[in-house]
């Protein structure tokens, strides 16, 4: 859940350390066919906030929730933007295409996310390696590179 000290840590003008974050965001159950369409939309919009609110430095969709390892951006006012409001520019973004694309309306994430404060090398790499075999381990593909949503940008050093 939403830990008060990590958005603090995060959101200070004053911070000059990179931080990453890593999130945990739960889908909503859906009924169809849908998963592809759905994932090709939530992949989309956290690409679409990539250098906009955040260094997104991996990502991947699965078919019940999705990983976000990040850097918050900082705004023009000197202050980085907090994590609510990172997830409310991803969630909402992907919620409103998801639905039109289903043509429906109500909820499509769980009002909840997890998150983690990386503060050292081995623990980002750590959970990049993480994040890019979970669809192995959920044997969705037999190699994460056949993974369609998974994305892997820049990795800071800590």
């Amino acid at each position: 859940m939403c830990n008060e000290s990590t958005i603090t840590d995060v959101a200070s003008p004053t911070s000059r350390k990179t931080i990453v974050l890593s999130s945990l965001l739960s889908l909503q159950p859906i009924d169809g066919n849908f998963h592809q369409l759905r994932r090709d939309a939530i992949l989309e919009c956290c690409l679409r906030q990539h250098g906009n609110k955040l260094d997104l430095h991996a990502a991947v969709v699965m078919p019940d929730h999705c990983h976000l390892l990040l850097t918050p951006l900082r705004k023009s006012d000197g202050w980085y933007y907090s994590l609510p409001e990172i997830m409310h520019a991803v969630k909402g973004a992907s919620a409103r295409r998801i639905n039109v694309l289903l043509g429906r309306s109500g909820a499509v994430w769980q009002e909840e996310f997890f998150d983690y404060v990386l503060r050292s090398n081995e623990s980002l790499a750590e959970k990049v390696e993480y994040v890019c075999q979970n669809p192995v381990r959920a044997e969705l593909v037999k190699s994460a590179n056949e993974y369609s949503w998974l994305w892997k940008g820049a990795i800071p050093i800590l």
